[in-house]
């Protein structure tokens, strides 16, 4: 017969079995260099994937960034993912190491900003690949940049001039009761204007642009997540983010190839056996443009620009006098 001191261990036991389990964070990496372009390698679609399979129990998520900037377009999106969705389900932060012109803006919206201590913000005006020119956007173009620029920074409740300095170049000030200003002049100036703004992460911190620095060697855990232990899920979410990459590298790679070679068939006449890979190779480039146009347009190709392809490679071939 089980005495009452046994009893009552075995439903402390029960009790403690059916609790809820203690909270876990995941760090995920978002990817650097040329495999963190965004809007192909970062897409809000595939970091929503990559945070659907964290469990209930993950709260705390850390997103870490080191980018030179993509497509403008991809940037809404993303910002609507950090500010409004990922919220909802998570206590989340934007670890920065590097994030330059469009990888910037993505940064103004995020819930809480962190960056290591080497890293920068960095504004470029934006720009639009023309074969192989970056033609800077003017006009109605660069309006539209703004006003996603001002929309990052308002979901992420920062100044809008810091917004628009990284966008266009943009004098920044901080006046007598240390606020920030649209002028070239005073104590302390961020920008003169003759360039787009770049922040260190003091200036960043100052400004509250950022919530903290992380030094070489801190603990991310203990830091950024302040508790609860790495969730074995964010393994695989990790997974799904370094899958992507690969696949849109090898992609990106695919379409060098067939433009380099293509290129290096038209240095000479072609010949019935050139002609008929040329011919594939151009196949391969104008599938790509259906099925990967940002891939194309990262490297500055258009459907101008492949039928000018091909009309080169007919008249390589002799079919046009």
């Amino acid at each position: 017969m089980r005495t009452p001191v046994a009893i009552l261990f075995s439903l402390l036991c029960a009790v403690t079995a059916c609790a809820d389990p203690a909270p876990t964070h995941a760090i995920l990496d978002l990817g650097s260099g040329d495999e963190a372009v965004i809007g192909l390698h970062i897409t809000a679609e595939v970091v929503r994937e990559a945070v659907s399979s964290l469990p209930p129990d993950c709260t705390v998520l850390v997103l870490t960034l080191d980018s030179r900037g993509g497509f403008l377009a991809e940037t809404p999106a993303l910002a609507d993912l950090l500010a409004k969705e990922l919220p909802d389900r998570f206590d989340v932060t934007l670890l920065v190491r590097e994030a330059s012109s469009t990888a910037a803006l993505v940064a103004m919206a995020a819930p809480r900003l962190a960056m290591f201590e080497d890293g920068f913000l960095c504004g470029h005006t934006p720009v639009e690949r023309m074969g192989d020119l970056d033609l800077e956007l003017r006009g109605e173009d660069l309006q539209r940049s703004l006003l996603v620029a001002e929309r990052c920074a308002l979901l992420g409740d920062r100044p809008a001039l810091i917004a628009r300095a990284l966008v266009t170049p943009t004098p920044v000030a901080i006046d007598a009761e240390g606020g920030l200003v649209e002028r070239a002049t005073g104590d302390t100036v961020l920008s003169d204007g003759q360039r787009t703004l770049t922040l260190k992460p003091e200036d960043a911190l100052r400004f509250g642009i950022a919530e903290s620095i992380v030094r070489e060697g801190d603990d991310l855990a203990i830091t950024l997540c302040q508790s609860g232990t790495p969730s074995p899920a964010a393994v695989r979410a990790q997974a799904v983010l370094d899958e992507h990459r690969r696949a849109i590298t090898e992609r990106i790679v695919a379409f060098d190839t067939a433009t380099r070679d293509v290129e290096e068939l038209l240095e000479g006449s072609l010949d019935e056996g050139t002609r008929e890979r040329a011919a594939r190779l151009l196949a391969v480039i104008e599938n790509m443009l259906l099925t990967d146009p940002r891939v194309c347009a990262l490297r500055g190709y258009d459907e101008l620009r492949v039928e000018d392809l091909a009309q080169r490679i007919e008249a390589a071939a002799g079919v046009i006098p």
